[in-house]
Formats: structure tokens, sequence, C-alpha cells
């Protein structure tokens, strides 16, 4: 399958755990005090070095984190701090990673917000919509997502941002139109209007060539435009 970077990087932690751990099983009979030293100082080693490397960790999706950044001071103004709002999201670029981002940094301004059921393990039960109701929906729709949310009935349009560099938007393009010539050469013509609509189906693919699923990455990478809508609740695409 697809080797997910935010699962990948806790296997080689997993392993290394695991690594350590056999050899002071194995050693511990014969030198008790010196092994456990010995994996001590290891151990020590490994923490030291893993928090050098966390301070010099930078953002994973940086046109995400900027758009983030930048369209959440916006969205509070434009809320009431007494109202609970249901955040929901279309993100046809980055698997929900605006929905999320948008999820914590509103919280963390103090704004009370309520996910779907299906998210309560990742954002806990006391954060569903279920558990509480909510007053209004938040929508955060990304690329082609966008004009799709702006021609529903009822749904006031708040913040409209692309925070891609002119490089970027540049960039984008060109790995997209070479996508899609590759999906049309590998003769994947039911993929091509996917790619606008969810990223993300197409890089699971299974048909999908090494070189194409290299531009889905690049793509998602290079992001997309983003919005956020204020709609009532229940409100949904057509």
């Amino acid at each position: 399958g697809y080797p997910w970077s935010y699962l990948l990087i806790w296997v080689w932690s997993i392993a290394l755990m695991l690594v350590l751990a056999l050899a002071a099983s194995v050693t511990a009979l014969r030198r008790r005090d010196a092994v456990l030293t010995a994996v001590a100082l290891l151990a020590s080693v490994v923490v030291v070095r893993a928090t050098i490397s966390g301070s010099e960790a930078s953002a994973p999706n940086p046109v995400l984190s900027r758009a983030v950044t930048a369209i959440v001071p916006t969205v509070v103004d434009a809320l009431d701090p007494n109202d609970r709002y249901f955040v929901t999201w279309t993100d046809a670029v980055n698997l929900g990673g605006f929905g999320f981002g948008m999820v914590d940094e509103l919280e963390r301004r103090g704004v009370d917000v309520a996910v779907s059921p299906g998210f309560g393990t990742q954002f806990g039960p006391h954060r569903t919509v279920t558990a509480r109701p909510a007053d209004a929906q938040l929508v955060v729709a990304t690329g082609s997502a966008i004009d799709r949310w702006s021609r529903v009935p009822a749904v006031r349009e708040v913040v409209r941002l692309d925070a891609r560099t002119p490089a970027e938007r540049r960039a984008s393009s060109s790995v997209r139109a070479a996508l899609l010539r590759q999906l049309r050469a590998a003769g994947l013509d039911d993929l091509v209007p996917v790619v606008d609509a969810n990223l993300y189906a197409v890089l699971y693919d299974e048909r999908l060539t090494t070189s194409a699923r290299d531009l889905v990455d690049r793509l998602g990478v290079l992001g997309a435009p983003v919005a956020v809508f204020l709609a009532p609740m229940g409100t949904e695409l057509p």
C-alpha cells in the first residue's frame, strides 16, 4: 500500500524500541548491570537526538498551514461567540487536512466547535455534534468544491484564499497537466474527473503507475484554494 508518512514515522520508532528491548533481553542474563547501563545511555542519546530533530521540524504541508493561519481570524470575526458551530469539510486535495486544521485553530481561539460523529475518535466524543447540538454549520471547501458550495442556497461565503505563491500555482498547473496526460495515456480516463474532485481517491487506485502516483503526491503538497462558508444546520451539497 501507499507509505503514509504519519504512519511510517511510528513504524520506525516502534522498530527501534523492539530492537532495544530484544538486545536487552538477550544479554540481560549475562551482565545485567552493564546491559541496563548501556540501554539507558542509548535511550538517552535517542531522546536527545529526537528532541533536537523535533525543534528543527517544519510543517509537512506549508501551503495548508499558511492558508489556515491566514483565514482563521476572518472566520472568528464572522462567528457569534455564544453559538456552537458544526464544522464540516469537502476537501478535494488534502484528505480533510483543512477541516482538521480549522477545528483545532477555532477551538484554540475559544470557538465552541463540533464535528461529525465519525470523527469522535480523532477529536473526542464530547466534540461530536450528537453530544451537544450546534447552532450553525461551518463548511470548509477546497479546489473545485468551492464553486459547488457557492451555488448552494442559504450558504454565505465567509472567506476565500489561495495561499499558494505564483511559482506554486504555476507548478500546480504543470503537475496537474502532466498527471492528466499520464492517466489518459494509461487508459485511466475514468480517473481524470476525479483529480479535481477527490485527489486522494486517485492515489488509492491500484492501477496507478509509480510515476503518476508521484505526481498526485506532488499535487497534494502544492495545495489548492480554500474557502469557508456559513450555512444552516444540515446543509449538504446537492
